[in-house]
């Protein structure tokens, strides 16, 4: 089997310029966890995947720890969350984006995900 065999082909994406709100937004009404994101002249420049999204929401452990506003203030997780959502999702984007081709024979596609470790592949 090839990657053509199973691939879906009605893909949903977005704009580099798109807000982060409208790209979960995307997700949330399609059904789907990653987006694929395109340039102006629609060429794959990245993906947002949901991990992205809440890798973005939630801070990290160090950042917690330096910022004193996480302790003190309650309502900037919040505030956090809310700037986010108007910022351009190619802030956020994952990339290079790890492709590959319709011809991939399906075992082989299946070694990328786990060498890699990611949970899809862009076919272009």
């Amino acid at each position: 089997m090839k990657v053509g065999d199973v691939m879906t082909r009605d893909v949903v994406t977005a704009s580099e310029d798109a807000s982060v709100a409208e790209v979960a937004e995307l997700m949330q009404e399609h059904n789907i966890s990653s987006v694929p994101v395109l340039d102006r002249a629609g060429k794959l420049t990245g993906i947002v995947s949901e991990g992205d999204l809440v890798r973005e929401l939630l801070p990290q452990y160090g950042e917690m720890i330096q910022e004193d506003r996480y302790r003190v203030d309650p309502e900037y997780p919040e505030q956090r969350a809310a700037e986010l959502r108007h910022r351009p999702v190619k802030g956020i984007m994952t990339r290079p984006v790890i492709t590959t081709t319709e011809a991939t024979a399906l075992l082989r596609a299946a070694a990328m995900l786990q060498l890699k470790r990611i949970k899809r592949l862009d076919v272009v």
